[in-house]
């Protein structure tokens, strides 16, 4: 799977949208979900991102000074094929809230002390998440239960990341250390070392492949059932660079060909691990912070646009 060269160097900026404040996002079917530091989600039409679909605010809760309402910061961000959005928020007190919204309405279904730093869906009524300590929790939507529990033990921070077909969750640690988890059940399919030397700053998961971006500013490819890397890059010691090296911030995987990193802070590198030739698309003046395949469209999230290459 993958795209073929022909496309790689065919590619073309499709569309690039701006946004006032700081935004996180997640895409579905034919929609953008933009969730922004105001308090709003906001869905937008995966092909013209000017139009708005709709707005739905989300609930506000107290700020440090007891008696004044602030929208709800946010950590992460999910949506299913069929429209679901998943939201992990902040509470009222030092605490995580998993709220959902289904059909433009909101429904909160877990709230918890631990301090969750990512969440996804595994299925329609199935998410896990995880904390800043690499702890793993199952939980099912409906019956508000935890599947699964999963103190990992890594060094923090750690990184999280589903597969394809969400059947399987990867997490690193700071050293390296690499679990990969049934989703559903919790139990540890595989394990493995030495995927980073320094913290992670991104993980991608597709089926064979894992990808990893570290502080160091190296970028691997490790193929799971080979236990070999495919793909080696270190994009700049940090010494040359001071206090601003081009650090891997955002990687993605595409089948067992294609993968896409961040270049230069600003920039994304495409590459065919096939051919073994790659291609630098130009971003804008903000950094980018997450990449994403959808079908033949890379997009790229920087905290105040979206751009989608065709």
């Amino acid at each position: 799977m993958g795209i073929g060269l022909q496309f790689l160097f065919g590619i073309q900026l499709s569309q690039r949208g701006y946004f006032k404040r700081s935004i996180e996002v997640a895409t579905t079917n034919g929609q953008i979900v933009v969730i922004g530091r105001n308090g709003k989600v906001e869905i937008r039409d995966f092909r013209n991102l000017s139009r708005l679909i709709k707005v739905i605010p989300l609930p506000k809760i107290h700020g440090f000074a007891r008696n004044i309402l602030i929208p709800m910061p946010f950590y992460d961000i999910d949506v299913t094929p069929s429209g679901k959005i998943l939201i992990l928020g902040k509470g009222d007190v030092s605490n995580r809230r998993l709220l959902m919204i289904e059909k433009g309405k909101i429904k909160f279904f877990l709230k918890s002390n631990l301090f969750f730093i990512q969440a996804q869906f595994i299925t329609p009524t199935k998410i896990v998440a995880m904390t800043n300590t690499g702890e793993l929790v199952g939980v099912d939507i409906q019956t508000r239960k935890v599947l699964w529990d999963w103190k990992t033990g890594l060094k923090p921070p750690t990184r999280m990341a589903l597969n394809y077909d969400r059947s399987k969750v990867a997490i690193v640690g700071a050293d390296g250390a690499t679990y990969i988890f049934n989703s559903l059940t919790g139990k540890v399919v595989d394990s493995f070392r030495s995927l980073n030397r320094r913290e992670s700053l991104s993980l991608s998961y597709y089926s064979r492949l894992i990808m990893n971006g570290s502080f160091d500013g190296k970028v691997v490819v490790f193929d799971i059932p080979t236990r070999h890397f495919v793909y080696i890059k270190r994009l700049a010691r940090k010494i040359y660079y001071q206090n601003n090296p081009p650090l891997p911030t955002a990687t993605a995987i595409l089948g067992d060909r294609t993968i896409a990193y961040t270049y230069q802070h600003r920039n994304i590198y495409l590459y065919d691990l096939k051919t073994k030739k790659g291609l630098v698309l130009k971003g804008d003046q903000y950094p980018i912070t997450k990449l994403q395949f959808i079908g033949i469209y890379l997009i790229s999230y920087t905290p105040h646009s979206i751009s989608i290459w065709r």
